[in-house]
């Protein structure tokens, strides 16, 4: 008999397995998609059917669908087994001792202890919680599908419950479920939180003070959450996440928003591709979870002061990490779960045409400082600016200077100045703090990931020549010019350190590439495709200087260059399509 481990190969294909993760598409014999474990714009996240293995051609990273789920699962081998397993509908006959630990029976007291809450809206207390919940617009069957509850208020109710149903007090207490023997959520209407897979893994729970003659504690917030267990870490999960990621995927859209209450509304309305925060700034690890769908992100957050910091600290974070940002601009004094109370197409309207997040800002800082007047334009201006130095897009920098020149009534060139003060002390701030800086190493760039192809396959090197021009690395381009004076590959990359890793890595492009040649050709022509988008974007800036001049020789003279540059692009375009 098979080992479990070719049993679960044979059962489950790895691109259904990964597309669950990941957004992939189809290229050729391969699937790509966005890769889950570093931040990128370009899909270099490779999965290979016919061998049913994974690669990333930034990061480096790869391996099988075991590998994976270790991955972005954050688990041990022994805990990947068991989870494919599962999806196989394989029974693992005997089980590694490290998957019958300790985590096993924190998922079964959660699950239990939610079945007890949601049980507790039938009493006297629980049925004023769920009229409540009908108040604030939340329909039974809304209740029912997210499992809200009530925590009784009693101090040893549901660790009594527990405790008969063979539940130690350390497993509770690990699962942050008791605290010395005491409930942890008394007197609340509870949230259970789920894990990506549907597990509940923790709980969210509202105090509920419509009751007259109920004491609740001085110093227990609005909100009390489970704190961090073996199951559970509040920076790496997103409310309604496990609902929402198919629509993510479908729609190639997220939508964040703050609260509980206003999450489940929004599916109610019909926003399916929407999860929450926790009442907590948004983290890289929740938003690393919805980069695996989507690099669309919208930020809908209350209108209020708070709500503009959360989600000027959620757009600068999401930006770095490679998301195009909008936000969804609520009415002075409203959040979405008003709008959504009030009139269900206002929502749908706002929902169906977010503000890009410049935009926002720039809104914002009209609203806040007066445009009319010297040391209001100063505000607003340096207020965008911060938002606009973030933007990695030439283009789009330059869109959001015309308006905001426009607005206050400046000329562009002066916009431009205090943007390139930004940029240079947000530049100078960087180089003060090296630490802050982001690694990188060979493996992140084009260029030498062509490297590795070489090494791969050395007949494939001749090939270099077509784009040693537009390569932008000194030293990458001084090893090409090695190589094609006939220099060894190996020797070359294996005598400098900063590119000995990429011999390591040949040896698994071999495995994972196949046909390497026509490997290189498509890089090759992506490189000359990057080239000739960085020309037309330089091209564009010089024709707009031209026409604000009125230089019609100069308009005219670089309006041809930009049609022969766009036709040659086209046709690069064409043979990347037929060499995919």
């Amino acid at each position: 008999m098979s080992s479990p481990i070719d049993q679960i190969k044979d059962r489950l294909d790895i691109v259904e397995v990964i597309n669950g993760y990941v957004r992939l598409k189809k290229s050729g014999a391969r699937h790509t998609g966005l890769c889950p474990f570093h931040t990128e714009r370009t899909p270099s996240f490779t999965v290979t059917q016919e061998k049913q293995m994974w690669y990333c051609f930034g990061c480096g990273q790869g391996g099988d669908l075991f590998t994976f789920i270790e991955k972005i699962e954050n688990i041990e081998f022994a805990d990947a087994l068991r989870l494919l397993a599962e999806k196989a509908g394989i029974k693992l006959e005997r089980e590694d001792p490290k998957i019958r630990s300790e985590r096993k029976g924190l998922y079964e007291a959660a699950e239990e202890a939610a079945k007890f809450f949601s049980r507790q809206l039938e009493s006297k207390t629980g049925k004023a919680v769920a009229a409540y919940l009908y108040e604030r617009g939340l329909t039974n069957e809304s209740i029912k599908d997210w499992r809200l509850g009530y925590a009784p208020d009693n101090w040893r109710a549901l660790r009594d419950y527990l405790k008969d149903r063979g539940y130690a007090d350390a497993t509770m207490d690990s699962a942050g479920l008791i605290v010395k023997s005491h409930d942890r959520f008394r007197h609340r209407i509870m949230f259970p939180i789920f894990n990506i897979q549907g597990q509940v893994i923790g709980f969210s729970g509202r105090v509920f003070d419509e009751v007259r003659g109920v004491t609740i504690d001085n110093d227990a917030g609005k909100y009390i959450n489970t704190p961090n267990t073996l199951i559970y870490d509040k920076s790496r999960v997103l409310y309604g996440l496990d609902r929402a990621k198919e629509n993510i995927r479908k729609l190639d859209g997220v939508i964040i928003i703050e609260g509980n209450i206003d999450l489940i509304l929004a599916h109610q309305a019909g926003t399916k591709n929407a999860a929450a925060v926790f009442g907590t700034a948004l983290t890289e690890n929740q938003l690393s979870l919805v980069r695996r769908q989507t690099a669309n992100l919208v930020l809908c957050f209350d209108s209020d002061e708070a709500g503009e910091r959360a989600a000027s600290r959620a757009a600068e974070l999401a930006t770095q990490k490679g998301f195009d940002v909008s936000v969804i601009q609520l009415p002075p004094g409203k959040d979405g779960a008003d709008i959504i109370r009030e009139n269900e197409e206002n929502w749908q309207t706002l929902v169906e045409k977010p503000v890009p997040f410049v935009g926002f800002v720039l809104n914002r800082a009209l609203q806040k400082f007066p445009a009319k007047t010297l040391a209001g334009k100063k505000a607003v201006v340096a207020d965008v600016l911060q938002a606009v130095a973030r933007l990695g897009s030439p283009v789009e920098r330059e869109h959001w200077v015309r308006e905001l020149a426009t607005e206050v009534g400046s000329s562009e060139e002066a916009v431009h100045g205090e943007l390139r003060r930004v940029l240079n002390r947000s530049s100078t701030a960087k180089t003060s703090n090296p630490e802050k800086l982001p690694e990188t190493t060979p493996a992140n760039t084009s260029e030498e990931y062509l490297l590795a192809l070489a090494a791969a396959y050395p007949e494939t090197k001749e090939l270099l020549g077509e784009i040693a021009e537009l390569v932008q690395s000194d030293e990458v381009r001084n090893i090409i010019g090695q190589l094609l004076a006939g220099a060894d590959v190996e020797a070359v990359l294996g005598g400098n350190k900063k590119f000995m890793p990429l011999l390591a890595r040949a040896a698994f492009l071999k495995e994972i590439v196949g046909d390497g040649r026509a490997e290189v050709e498509l890089l090759i022509i992506e490189l000359k495709r990057k080239g000739l988008k960085e020309k037309l974007r330089m091209l564009t800036a010089q024709l707009y200087q031209a026409e604000r001049a009125r230089d019609e020789q100069e308009t005219r003279n670089l309006a041809r260059q930009f049609t022969s540059l766009s036709r040659e692009l086209s046709n690069y375009e064409k043979q990347r399509v037929k060499k995919i």
